[in-house]
């Protein structure tokens, strides 16, 4: 009967695991030539192409959900009904458009809230909103409406927390971000809302998701960066400051994995900067290091995989380059960059959305570094031998409630 019982856990996790890779890859948006590119990051961080697909006009932001099988991305086509297509990932990387669908004007924000949930921003000045929506395949694609919520201003950036359970939006034109609870029906509820005193253009959660960042552009100084403390219930707390940057414009963020850093991208004068993260209270603090990606505004995105920091130059104009950088992180701040730029096959490389399954994942129960059937093998010996560590809900009894804890977090890669 347990032979039997695993046979079929088995089975069932080959299933679910289908339709996502089980190594870390990077999603490239092309906002000129309208396509998408993923990458395979290797592990000395040397990014190769294994998906390609080309989609409709101006696509702006991309989402991974957090299974890691579909990719939600924007357009704003000026047009007053905008669009947002959903692309499938195979487990080889590669990518196909899966559905199209009509939504409201200026989506210039989108992210998953759940597998089949997904929040997309309208940045319409003075009355933004943003809206849930759940997404299904089954007999075939629809989307479905679930909420609206409308926090005025200018609403440019979402954030879940990794759980999923809080998702944050900023108001750059209220000075302020605010934070929803997410319901397990996928409509949201206001929690708090925090004045930040300079607009918040970027908002970045640490991987743990205890702190927040967010680069101010040109208000203030010009130079300013915040730091917000997420307090257990989900709301927020402003640290003292503003932070200041040699550069200018601070726009584009990306904290590291371990939460040591954090790396900014800067509109004005094109730089990318490293802060280290005080462990203790939050603080930054200037390394010195800064990389020049060259004429003012070509600075598409920064993201970090493993220990590797990942910038794209959307343009040659003043030195005849443009595509992705990759950078080899040091223990100091600073980075090495990793052999020569990457020319993408398309215009204007922007936006990069990082899918790693086995970032801080207990369904990578080897600890290998990756999601993939080694882990069942791994799980089945300790829970079929008795072994403690097949107690993998904590409750102090190895049993098939165990085994449906861990199918669902392999399931969903994480």
């Amino acid at each position: 009967m347990r032979t039997h019982f695993l046979s079929m856990v088995v089975g069932a996790l080959a299933g679910a695991a289908a339709g996502q890779t089980d190594f870390p890859t990077i999603f490239l948006v092309h906002n000129v030539s309208d396509s998408v590119v993923a990458y395979r990051v290797g592990a000395d961080g040397t990014p190769t192409q294994v998906g390609f697909v080309d989609v409709s006009d101006w696509p702006t932001d991309i989402a991974v959900s957090p299974g890691g099988s579909r990719l939600a991305l924007t357009h704003a086509t000026s047009n007053t009904v905008e669009v947002l297509t959903v692309l499938a990932v195979a487990a080889d990387g590669g990518l196909t458009k899966v559905a199209e669908f009509p939504i409201p004007d200026s989506p210039l924000a989108v992210d998953w809230i759940g597998d089949d949930v997904v929040a997309v921003a309208s940045s319409v000045y003075g009355s933004s909103s943003f809206r849930t929506y759940r997404y299904a395949e089954d007999p075939a694609p629809t989307l479905t409406l679930l909420d609206t919520e409308t926090p005025g201003g200018f609403l440019t950036a979402l954030e879940p927390s990794a759980g999923r359970g809080v998702l944050y939006a900023n108001d750059s034109a209220g000075n302020a971000v605010r934070a929803y609870t997410v319901n397990a029906d996928g409509t949201v509820d206001a929690l708090s809302l925090t004045g930040t005193g300079l607009y918040p253009i970027d908002i970045k959660l640490t991987p743990d998701g205890s702190r927040m960042y967010a680069g101010c552009g040109i208000s203030g100084t010009g130079g300013n960066m915040l730091g917000l403390d997420v307090n257990p219930d989900g709301t927020l707390s402003l640290h003292d400051g503003p932070y200041e940057s040699a550069g200018r414009s601070p726009a584009y963020l990306c904290p590291t994995g371990d939460g040591g850093y954090l790396f900014v991208g800067h509109g004005t004068d094109a730089t990318v900067r490293s802060f280290a993260i005080d462990p203790s209270t939050g603080a930054l603090s200037a390394t010195g290091y800064s990389f020049d990606v060259g004429l003012q505004g070509t600075i598409g995105d920064v993201v970090e995989v493993n220990g590797f920091v990942y910038i794209t130059d959307e343009s040659t104009a003043t030195d005849g380059v443009y595509g992705l950088y990759s950078f080899a992180l040091n223990p100091d701040g600073s980075l090495t960059q990793n052999g020569p730029i990457l020319e993408t096959p398309g215009t204007r490389p922007e936006t990069m959305v990082v899918w790693d399954p086995g970032a801080g994942c207990d369904a990578d129960f080897n600890g290998d570094g990756s999601v993939n059937t080694l882990d069942v093998l791994a799980f089945l010996n300790a829970w079929g031998s008795g072994d403690p560590r097949g107690d993998f809900n904590g409750d102090g009894s190895i049993n098939t409630l165990d085994v449906l804890a861990f199918l669902n977090a392999w399931g969903a890669g994480c």
